[in-house]
């Protein structure tokens, strides 16, 4: 991710990030020393993938489909190289969401055209029909909630599917890095379908992990599955400890529920009889 900000840099080096950060942590960090004269906290571009589920955005910037983009790298704030968590604009509007108390909003490239001319002036009212009872119907009343949303946003995430002529994307890029009331802008990309997957096994594997380490800790002072005779309380605390799970149940507690269930039935069904 690559983010251009009008505070927070005092030369004109570049930051280089090769930690691993997560994309709410990228966004709070971007915004929380935003000046209160923007009109715009931040406008967020995602770039999607392509059909086939690779990473897009390293072929944009790679094979020169960005030019002016390109221009403007050396004025970037920070390059983040790797951004965990950026899986969908969604995901990215809620980690945006979870930083800020201000509006955000996921919205297309037209949408984000409109707003762009429309920053710092007075909003527009939208044009509506009404019928002959005075009443609006069902989509004029959406196009209007629409409306309000994209007016009150602070923190926009700029979807831009893959099939978008790049010349587009790369002329609204540069026109929010150099608009003056637009505080940070960041560029990203959604990763591919194999990174996410992996990813997800990567947590996947690190929950269970923690799982079975807080298993193993608690059958020091709950319930063993295997019985040792009592000898559980002079063992060493370096002994082996691999197969022992914690279980909430014993196999003889179990039976005991099962038997009392059938003397309850049983006490039911001779009391019906009589």
């Amino acid at each position: 991710a690559i983010v251009w900000s009008k505070h927070g840099k005092s030369d004109k080096s570049v930051v280089y990030s090769s930690k691993s950060v997560k994309a709410s942590t990228m966004i709070g960090n971007t915004i929380k020393d935003t000046p209160k004269d923007m009109a715009l906290t931040a406008a967020i571009f995602v770039v999607g993938r392509s059909d086939d589920g690779t990473e897009t955005l390293s072929k944009m910037t790679s094979d020169g489909s960005l030019p002016n983009v390109s221009s403007k790298y050396d004025d970037a704030t920070i390059v983040h190289s790797h951004v965990a968590g950026i899986a969908s604009p969604y995901s990215l509007a809620s980690d945006a969401q979870s930083k800020t108390k201000k509006p955000v909003l996921e919205i297309s490239l037209s949408e984000f055209s409109s707003k762009l001319t429309s920053l710092g002036q007075e909003p527009k009212p939208l044009d509506i029909e009404v019928d002959e009872y005075g009443m609006v119907n069902k989509d004029q009343k959406i196009a209007i909630k629409r409306h309000n949303a994209l007016n009150d946003a602070d923190i926009v995430i700029v979807h831009v599917p893959t099939h978008v002529n790049p010349k587009i994307v790369d002329e609204a890029i540069v026109k929010t890095i150099d608009h003056k009331l637009v505080g940070n802008v960041v560029l990203a990309g959604i990763r591919s379908t194999a990174e996410v997957k992996r990813e997800r096994n990567l947590e996947a594997r690190r929950r269970m992990k923690i799982m079975t380490e807080a298993g193993i800790g608690a059958s020091r002072k709950g319930r063993r599955l295997d019985e040792d005779n009592g000898d559980d309380n002079t063992s060493s605390d370096n002994s082996d400890m691999a197969g022992v799970y914690y279980v909430f149940m014993t196999p003889n507690i179990f039976a005991g529920l099962l038997f009392g269930l059938l003397f309850i039935v049983v006490t039911y069904i001779g009391a019906c009889i009589v």
